[in-house]
């Protein structure tokens, strides 16, 4: 359609979507469609089907991208009917506060947070540095400024940019082979990909960038962190939310934003109620918004995420945690706090689907100590050179004592006794009498082991059939002899 066919009133944008004016002056947006129109009347058209039609007819005015940008938080969409979900381990990483920005950087754009943020997740900083690599990617983004003001005494910047820009400069920069792939209108199955991790991949972060067709100042880059896709009645009766941080601050329930030192959204357990969740298909399907994605490929990140420790007792614990793509070696040095790192062990890991190590430790390596176990992890690759390290300390405290003592199995004749022992323990002894008397009636029983349990019998003939409380005692010994714990029962009453 040429311009000069078009009626009056008619607003014609990229030769694919209209809009009209209503007799005060108002835009009324239709389903982007171009019409045709046997009338000249800008009256008709504001009257006829084609702008009638169901939720065509919306005043422009009312258009906000501020409502597709906040999405809904994470309780909210737990609420729904989920039939798959992701995030993006240690997600909190690549959130940085607009705070942060304005304390300690030149100016802020939401395509350069995005990109820094990115970065931090990947353990890739400048100088080691947020503000540095911020600030440097402010300049490889080729920010243009739109604003400027004073703040503490100094000029801040406001600007726009798009991440890839940047980020592609930076990686060549590093001698790294990661790149990043711009896509116009990217697909849910985009953002599916990049956040889940499987063989030799990493789930990794991604960004969206959601603006406006109508106003070129209402576009904003976001990080997608996370998806939950909702069904219904049928497999096409579904939503498709993606999981994003806005890079403004963090949300309410998030316990990084009342930490002053962890200002940059640093991971913690709560980073995940940061994560908005916009909904995909409304976005896909409103003509008014334009969005296009990054995506990163190639990804070796330089952070050991989502480290826990489980399973703690007297034998040992394990430890778990994600690590860089081509990660081949991974160690978990450990010690205990006595003597300093008298009794180090550098524990060899397993790695399962390329990114996932786990090892046990067992105290048995380190001559069964009670206290507190300390582990760090080294992550190699097949040349053992050093990718990264986890130098938090991972702390685990293992006291070396009985648990679980039962009376159980209870006959006209006899009951038995059992407990856990702790690790290391060489036999167990069960010294039982009878409260009538003293311990008139005393025998230190043997106990027998079996599995991690110490099981004895006890007979009511041992000790003159007498009725009433039994009291049971049990220590453990090592094999050389020392007492390693001791524990007093409750008794048992014998009727």
């Amino acid at each position: 359609m040429e311009s000069d066919e078009l009626v009056e009133g008619v607003i014609c944008e990229d030769i694919v979507n209209y809009s009209v004016m209503d007799s005060d002056g108002t835009m009324i947006s239709t389903d982007g469609l171009v019409k045709e129109c046997d009338t000249d009347s800008v009256e008709d058209i504001i009257n006829s089907p084609y702008c009638l039609e169901g939720d065509n007819l919306v005043p422009q005015d009312a258009f906000n991208m501020y409502d597709f940008w906040d999405g809904i938080d994470y309780d909210e969409i737990l609420k729904k009917n989920d039939q798959y979900f992701n995030i993006v381990k240690d997600c909190g990483r690549a959130m940085i506060v607009d705070d942060y920005v304005e304390k300690h950087c030149v100016g802020y754009c939401c395509g350069v947070s995005s990109a820094t943020g990115c970065l931090n997740w990947m353990g890739i900083l400048k100088n080691g540095s947020i503000t540095d690599t911020y600030n440097e990617m402010w300049d490889k983004c080729e920010t243009q400024i739109v604003s400027s003001e004073i703040k503490d005494g100094r000029t801040f910047y406001y600007g726009g940019a798009f991440a890839n820009v940047g980020l592609n400069k930076f990686f060549a920069s590093k001698g790294l082979a990661t790149r990043v792939e711009h896509k116009q209108r990217p697909s849910f199955d985009d953002y599916i990909s990049s956040i889940n991790c499987g063989d030799d991949k990493e789930g990794t972060p991604a960004i969206i960038n959601i603006g406006s067709n109508i106003d070129a100042g209402q576009y904003h880059s976001l990080i997608a962190l996370s998806y939950y896709i909702t069904k219904y009645s049928s497999d096409t009766n579904y939503d498709e939310y993606l999981g994003v941080f806005k890079n403004w601050d963090y949300e309410k329930g998030d316990s990084t934003s009342s930490d002053p030192s962890n200002i940059t959204g640093i991971h913690s357990d709560t980073s995940y109620k940061s994560v908005r969740y916009i909904n995909y298909r409304t976005i896909k399907n409103d003509s008014r918004i334009h969005y296009d994605g990054e995506f990163f490929q190639n990804v070796s990140s330089r952070n050991i995420k989502d480290v826990k420790s489980y399973d703690c007792d007297s034998y040992g614990f394990n430890i778990e945690c994600s690590v860089p793509y081509g990660t081949r070696y991974v160690y978990f040095p450990t010690w205990t706090s006595n003597n300093g790192q008298d009794d180090i062990v550098w524990h060899a890991g397993t790695i399962k689907n390329g990114t996932v190590a786990s090892a046990y430790i067992k105290t048995k390596d380190h001559s069964y100590e009670s206290g507190t176990y300390i582990t760090h992890i080294y992550a190699y690759d097949s040349n053992m050179k050093l990718l990264t390290s986890y130098q938090e300390s991972i702390i685990n405290e293992i006291y070396r004592i009985i648990t679980n003592i039962i009376f159980k199995d209870v006959t006209s004749d006899a009951f038995t006794v059992s407990c856990i022992p702790p690790a290391g323990t060489a036999y167990v002894k069960m010294p039982t009498w009878t409260i009538n008397n003293g311990q008139d009636d005393l025998i230190w029983y043997d106990a027998s082991m079996f599995s991690t349990r110490a099981i004895r019998r006890i007979y009511y003939s041992d000790h003159n059939n007498e009725k009433g409380k039994y009291m049971t005692h049990i220590y453990a010994y090592d094999a050389n002899g020392n007492l390693i714990d001791w524990k007093a029962s409750n008794g048992f009453v014998v009727k």
